[in-house]
């Protein structure tokens, strides 16, 4: 007896990151292949996905040290240009995540990243021949970037 076997639809997924005490997972999910990404987060102790989606992210985030905060940059959906950063709090809407860096010179990209000793959210600006960056402690990040 011969069995067909259907192909599970893969999404481009992008950016997974597991939260600092391993409990949560963000990842970027591309539904439309433009490379504008949904964030989605998943519980990974019991399995579930929470509720909590960002739509029109550059698909990677990362976390503060607090394992409920997340910094990520969006994209202009015409242009596919990120240039801005937001911070996101785990349990609110979308809407009401905080604006925490602005590119508004078309000519550069908007870049946020966590630092390799952990400590820091690095967000920035980069072009062809320049970059500026700002620093954020990772373990306050409400604060101000320096």
């Amino acid at each position: 007896m011969k069995t067909s076997y259907q192909t599970p639809q893969l999404l481009p997924h992008r950016g997974r990151s597991v939260s600092p005490d391993n409990k949560l997972l963000v990842f970027g999910e591309d539904t439309v292949s433009r490379r504008i990404y949904t964030l989605r987060f998943k519980n990974l102790e019991t399995g579930e996905m929470l509720e909590d989606t960002i739509p029109g992210t550059s698909g990677a985030a990362y976390w503060a040290n607090d394992n409920k905060t997340i910094f990520y940059a969006v994209k202009d959906p015409v242009t596919l240009r990120s240039y801005k950063v937001f911070r996101h709090v785990l349990g609110t809407p979308a809407e009401e995540d905080v604006e925490v860096f602005h590119e508004e010179d078309s000519t550069y990209r908007a870049l946020v990243y966590k630092s390799k000793s952990k400590k820091y959210i690095i967000l920035g600006s980069y072009s062809t021949l320049s970059q500026e960056y700002r620093v954020l402690n990772a373990d306050t990040p409400e604060g101000s970037s320096a």
